[in-house]
């Protein structure tokens, strides 16, 4: 009987939670849900890379035309060679949660198919692993100090967005709870943005403030106080999401018993595979903001 029921735990969890488990992973941190995930369709069947290719842009030719010369400039041009920025984006880094239980008995009485709970908290623990890592990929120096975050800074960060061409559709910042704060708290702004309407969305279960063309996430993670130098200090990046790449083709949960290893017992783990890689021009696609200057 206890073996029925530990067989059809584990068949509930191999076929329904491997889909639910990857909507978690995007609904838990921002930057895991707003990094370009364009080529998860790139990977499967063993292959571990996918070869981003950009055209990069040429300097075109304008040609004067004659109406009286024998010889026409115009009906002439001077070719160029085509050349591509390419980036490897390589699935090199597993994210892993497990858990062990002593025997079937407790691990009938903890994990239930229809609990929502475990699995959850797994997968923040796998996205927790991944946003860290992310973090790692955005650039540490600083285009911009600011002490406060003020409208005069999201004024200055959309300046160096609009010198680097940045789309104006898709600009988003993620603070730290300090800038966040100063944001809420500014006076200069007009209560439609400070407050803003009931039905605006929601990025890793937090609600998005429209500034400025800006599209503003508070993110109290891990990854983000890491990339500060001093825990708590104030610190924010502002990007388009083709800054960098990531893709994870295959997420999984496995049930095994740990007699091989002369125990008893049950080993349950929640594993994504995935990489990432800094976009094609990517250092020019994201702004970093710190409180202090890199010493």
């Amino acid at each position: 009987m206890a073996l029925t029921e530990l067989e059809n735990v584990v068949s509930a969890i191999s076929e329904t939670w491997p889909s639910l488990f990857v909507e978690e992973l995007k609904s838990q941190h921002p930057l895991v849900s707003l990094i370009d995930r364009s080529y998860d369709a790139e990977f499967g069947q063993g292959n571990d890379r996918a070869h981003i290719n950009s055209y990069d842009v040429k300097t075109g030719q304008l040609l004067t035309i004659s109406r009286t010369a024998a010889s026409d400039d115009a009906c002439s041009f001077v070719p160029v060679a085509q050349t591509l920025s390419t980036v490897d984006l390589i699935i090199d880094k597993r994210a892993v949660s497990s858990r062990e239980f002593c025997d079937t008995v407790e691990l009938l009485s903890k994990v239930n198919p229809n609990d929502d709970m475990l699995r959850q908290t797994m997968a923040y623990e796998v996205a927790e692993q991944i946003n860290n890592h992310l973090y790692t990929i955005v650039p540490a120096a600083e285009d911009v100090v600011a002490a406060t975050m003020t409208a005069a800074t999201l004024t200055e960060l959309g300046r160096i967005a609009d010198v680097a061409n940045l789309p104006m559709m898709n600009r988003w910042l993620l603070v730290s709870p300090g800038y966040y704060q100063d944001l809420l708290n500014a006076q200069t702004l007009v209560s439609v943005d400070s407050v803003g309407s009931a039905d605006r969305p929601q990025i890793g279960g937090r609600f998005v403030q429209q500034r400025f063309g800006w599209n503003i996430v508070m993110d109290n993670s891990a990854g983000m106080n890491a990339a500060s130098r001093v825990s708590g200090e104030k610190i924010a990046i502002a990007f388009v999401p083709d800054f960098a790449y990531w893709a994870s083709p295959r997420s999984q949960f496995k049930i095994s018993d740990t007699h091989s290893a002369l125990k008893f017992g049950t080993v349950m783990s929640a594993d994504t595979v995935f990489g990432a890689a800094l976009g094609i021009a990517g250092a020019t696609k994201v702004i970093k903001v710190a409180q202090t200057v890199t010493p």
